[in-house]
Protein backbone atom coordinates (compact mmCIF):
# COMPACT_ATOMS: atom_id res chain seq x y z
CA UNK A 1 0.00 0.00 0.00
CA UNK A 2 1.41 3.35 -0.99
CA UNK A 3 1.74 6.33 1.32
CA UNK A 4 -1.07 8.33 -0.30
CA UNK A 5 -3.52 5.44 0.11
CA UNK A 6 -2.41 4.94 3.73
CA UNK A 7 -2.96 8.63 4.55
CA UNK A 8 -6.39 8.47 2.89
CA UNK A 9 -7.32 5.43 4.95
CA UNK A 10 -6.15 7.01 8.19
CA UNK A 11 -8.07 10.20 7.41
CA UNK A 12 -11.22 8.19 6.63
CA UNK A 13 -10.65 6.20 9.83
CA UNK A 14 -10.43 9.39 11.89
CA UNK A 15 -13.67 10.63 10.32
CA UNK A 16 -15.21 7.26 11.21
CA UNK A 17 -13.92 7.61 14.77
CA UNK A 18 -15.59 11.02 15.13
CA UNK A 19 -18.84 9.72 13.63
CA UNK A 20 -18.79 6.65 15.89
CA UNK A 21 -18.02 8.67 19.02
CA UNK A 22 -20.76 11.15 18.10
CA UNK A 23 -23.22 8.30 17.66
CA UNK A 24 -22.14 6.91 21.04
CA UNK A 25 -22.60 10.32 22.68
CA UNK A 26 -26.03 10.70 21.12
CA UNK A 27 -26.98 7.20 22.29
CA UNK A 28 -25.88 7.88 25.87
CA UNK A 29 -27.70 11.22 25.96
CA UNK A 30 -30.86 9.66 24.54
CA UNK A 31 -30.79 6.77 27.02
CA UNK A 32 -30.26 9.11 29.98
CA UNK A 33 -32.97 11.43 28.74
CA UNK A 34 -35.45 8.58 28.41
CA UNK A 35 -34.52 7.19 31.83
CA UNK A 36 -34.86 10.66 33.38
CA UNK A 37 -38.29 11.07 31.82
CA UNK A 38 -39.46 7.60 32.85
CA UNK A 39 -38.25 7.79 36.45
CA UNK A 40 -38.68 11.58 36.82
CA UNK A 41 -35.15 12.21 38.04
CA UNK A 42 -32.03 13.98 36.82
CA UNK A 43 -29.55 11.34 35.79
CA UNK A 44 -26.09 12.46 34.73
CA UNK A 45 -23.48 10.16 33.17
CA UNK A 46 -20.38 10.05 35.38
CA UNK A 47 -17.20 8.09 35.57
CA UNK A 48 -14.75 6.63 33.08
CA UNK A 49 -17.14 3.95 31.83
CA UNK A 50 -18.83 6.37 29.47
CA UNK A 51 -15.51 7.40 27.99
CA UNK A 52 -14.79 3.72 27.34
CA UNK A 53 -18.17 3.40 25.60
CA UNK A 54 -17.33 6.38 23.38
CA UNK A 55 -13.93 4.90 22.56
CA UNK A 56 -15.59 1.59 21.61
CA UNK A 57 -18.10 3.35 19.33
CA UNK A 58 -15.29 5.46 17.85
CA UNK A 59 -13.09 2.42 17.25
CA UNK A 60 -15.95 0.68 15.46
CA UNK A 61 -16.43 3.75 13.26
CA UNK A 62 -12.69 3.90 12.60
CA UNK A 63 -12.60 0.24 11.53
CA UNK A 64 -15.64 0.62 9.28
CA UNK A 65 -14.21 3.52 7.30
CA UNK A 66 -10.58 2.35 7.43
CA UNK A 67 -11.46 -1.03 5.91
CA UNK A 68 -14.14 0.28 3.59
CA UNK A 69 -13.60 -2.45 0.94
CA UNK A 70 -15.00 -5.08 3.29
CA UNK A 71 -18.07 -2.98 3.93
CA UNK A 72 -18.70 -2.11 0.26
CA UNK A 73 -20.34 -5.52 -0.01
CA UNK A 74 -23.01 -4.41 2.46
CA UNK A 75 -24.33 -1.99 -0.19
CA UNK A 76 -26.30 0.05 2.32
CA UNK A 77 -25.27 3.41 0.95
CA UNK A 78 -23.22 4.46 -2.07
CA UNK A 79 -22.95 7.84 -3.76
CA UNK A 80 -22.62 6.05 -7.09
CA UNK A 81 -26.27 5.03 -7.05
CA UNK A 82 -29.04 7.41 -8.06
CA UNK A 83 -31.39 6.36 -5.25
CA UNK A 84 -28.82 7.12 -2.58
CA UNK A 85 -28.11 10.55 -4.01
CA UNK A 86 -31.85 11.22 -4.15
CA UNK A 87 -32.18 10.19 -0.51
CA UNK A 88 -29.59 12.77 0.50
CA UNK A 89 -31.13 15.50 -1.65
CA UNK A 90 -34.73 14.90 -0.55
CA UNK A 91 -33.84 14.50 3.13
CA UNK A 92 -31.80 17.70 3.10
CA UNK A 93 -34.49 19.52 1.15
CA UNK A 94 -37.14 18.45 3.65
CA UNK A 95 -35.08 19.67 6.60
CA UNK A 96 -34.43 23.05 4.96
CA UNK A 97 -38.09 23.53 3.96
CA UNK A 98 -39.56 22.44 7.29
CA UNK A 99 -37.15 24.48 9.42
CA UNK A 100 -37.71 27.52 7.16
CA UNK A 101 -41.47 27.11 7.47
CA UNK A 102 -41.26 26.82 11.24
CA UNK A 103 -38.96 29.82 11.56
CA UNK A 104 -40.59 32.21 9.10
CA UNK A 105 -44.30 31.37 8.97
CA UNK A 106 -45.35 30.23 12.44
CA UNK A 107 -45.42 32.05 15.74
CA UNK A 108 -46.29 28.94 17.70
CA UNK A 109 -42.80 27.46 17.40
CA UNK A 110 -40.82 30.64 18.09
CA UNK A 111 -40.13 29.73 21.68
CA UNK A 112 -39.02 26.14 21.21
CA UNK A 113 -36.54 25.13 23.90
CA UNK A 114 -35.02 21.70 23.31
CA UNK A 115 -32.66 21.73 26.29
CA UNK A 116 -34.73 22.79 29.31
CA UNK A 117 -38.40 22.29 28.56
CA UNK A 118 -39.34 19.43 26.26
CA UNK A 119 -43.08 19.51 25.76
CA UNK A 120 -45.79 19.19 23.13
CA UNK A 121 -44.44 22.09 21.07
CA UNK A 122 -41.02 20.44 20.80
CA UNK A 123 -42.58 17.09 19.91
CA UNK A 124 -44.52 18.76 17.09
CA UNK A 125 -41.31 20.29 15.72
CA UNK A 126 -39.63 16.90 16.00
CA UNK A 127 -42.53 15.26 14.15
CA UNK A 128 -42.44 17.89 11.40
CA UNK A 129 -38.69 17.76 10.76
CA UNK A 130 -37.00 14.56 11.90
CA UNK A 131 -39.60 11.83 11.37
CA UNK A 132 -40.33 12.67 7.69
CA UNK A 133 -36.59 12.98 7.04
CA UNK A 134 -36.08 9.49 8.45
CA UNK A 135 -39.02 8.16 6.42
CA UNK A 136 -37.63 9.72 3.23
CA UNK A 137 -34.13 8.38 3.88
CA UNK A 138 -35.29 4.85 4.71
CA UNK A 139 -38.24 4.90 2.31
CA UNK A 140 -36.09 5.12 -0.81
CA UNK A 141 -34.17 2.04 0.26
CA UNK A 142 -37.39 0.12 0.94
CA UNK A 143 -38.79 1.28 -2.41
CA UNK A 144 -35.63 0.19 -4.23
CA UNK A 145 -35.65 -3.27 -2.63
CA UNK A 146 -39.38 -3.67 -3.26
CA UNK A 147 -38.90 -2.69 -6.90
CA UNK A 148 -36.08 -5.23 -7.29
CA UNK A 149 -38.25 -7.91 -5.69
CA UNK A 150 -41.20 -7.13 -8.00
CA UNK A 151 -38.95 -7.03 -11.09
CA UNK A 152 -37.42 -10.38 -10.20
CA UNK A 153 -40.85 -12.02 -10.48
CA UNK A 154 -40.58 -14.07 -7.29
Amino acid sequence: MEVKEKIKRIFLGLIGFVIGASFGTLSIVLIFYLLSEIFNSNLIPRGPGYIVILIIFGTFGFNVLYNYEKFKKWNIFSLDRKFDRLRIVFSSLWIVISVSYIFFFTNDFRWVDFLNDWGTREWRVFKITVIPTFVIFVGFSVYENLKKWIDSGK
